[in-house]
């Protein structure tokens, strides 16, 4: 509660043009009393609020067949509810209910002020009862399901271990919005056996991404450098084999972090496939010779093979230094030359782009 009482976060926009005036008359005290009537004013408003949240709450509460009293405002949802004021116009009033058979009931009030006369007010209902969640139909007078919480106890406990499969599972859950049963992860950890396999033995250096396909249905599942300014590269896995890819994203080109599109279009992220070997052996030491390092600043490590790499933090001179793992150096093979060619290609059509104002 140490962060409720303590106002100055929410006072200093108040206070920042209140200042001493040296040829005033003014009492000793008066900047304090300045002070004290910032936080009058500010106690008369936020008791206003509450009055209009109480009522619209009674009037909600009245729609369904729970009691109006049953609810009340917690700590943490009254830290929401400062946070919001002291950056914004709008103003959270949240309340819970927890009732006797288990079910907790969260109901919002959303006060926006749009004028110093009139604010808007808005409000919902929830229910979660177990691993579902309801909202109140309050056209129907009816409770909806809204979501619902797939995961088995299995999966629960994986996720609580915090063991090096729990990362895995987490990055699933996330990429799937929670949609996942177990027989789904059932059947891609056994797609992605290898793949789990290979994170048992570079966790240290390198982490787990899951996206979906355009169709939202279908998981690819990666690994890619932990070092977040090391960038350039993902394995996967498929087809029995480890495939090896140069990974890209344009944003990462921008200076200035803004949106760039050329010829009218957004850049996509260039995802191409380089490589593929089925011995681990041979992936772990290439993972170790790319990423079992961390940098203090963005550099790009793009591989050209399962036996190579090159590696600068000026994306200008890409593909001047070549890296061997074997730590011998010899001439690229046709392949390898062909996906630096590539690479460079890539590399400039990102930097020719223009960022066009919308």
């Amino acid at each position: 509660m140490g962060e409720i009482f303590n106002l100055d976060d929410m006072i200093k926009k108040e206070m920042k043009g209140f200042k001493k005036d040296e040829n005033s008359s003014a009492k000793p005290s008066e900047y304090l009393r300045e002070y004290a009537d910032t936080l009058q004013e500010l106690a008369e408003i936020i008791r206003s609020y509450l009055d209009i949240a109480d009522e619209y709450l009674q009037d909600m509460i009245g729609q369904t067949k729970l009691d109006y009293r049953d609810f009340c405002i917690e700590e943490d949802d009254i830290e929401v509810f400062f946070e919001s004021i002291t950056d914004s116009n709008l103003a959270p009033v949240i309340y819970m209910n927890h009732a006797a058979d288990g079910k907790v009931y969260r109901a919002t009030i959303c006060l926006l002020e749009t004028s110093e006369e009139f604010v808007d007010v808005k409000g919902s209902l929830e229910m979660y009862d177990s691993k579902k969640i309801f909202a109140f139909d309050f056209d129907s007078n009816t409770w909806i399901l809204a979501a619902e919480d797939k995961l088995s106890d299995t999966m629960q406990k994986i996720l609580n271990s915090n063991s090096l499969e729990s990362h895995i599972l987490q990055e699933i859950i996330l990429a799937t919005n929670g949609r996942l049963d177990e027989k789904k992860y059932a059947a891609i950890k056994k797609n992605y056996a290898p793949l789990f396999a290979l994170y048992n033995q570079v966790h240290n250096y390198m982490i787990p991404v899951c996206e979906l396909d355009n169709t939202g249905k279908r998981c690819s599942l990666y690994l890619e450098p932990r070092d977040p300014f090391r960038i350039g590269f993902r394995i996967g896995y498929e087809k029995n084999m480890y495939v090896l890819y140069q990974y890209l994203d344009p944003f990462d080109f921008s200076e200035d972090e803004e949106l760039w599109i050329m010829n009218g279009k957004e850049p996509e992220i260039y995802l191409k496939e380089i490589d593929r070997i089925s011995d681990c052996k041979s992936v772990v030491k290439q993972l170790c010779s790319m990423a079992n390092r961390y940098a203090d600043d963005l550099i790009f490590t793009v591989p050209l093979s399962f036996e190579c790499f090159t590696e600068t933090s000026n994306v200008k001179k890409i593909g001047k230094r070549i890296y061997f793992t074997s730590g011998e150096d010899r001439e690229l093979s046709e392949k390898e030359k062909k996906n630096l060619a590539g690479l460079k290609g890539v590399v400039s059509s990102f930097q020719r782009m223009v960022f066009e104002q919308y």
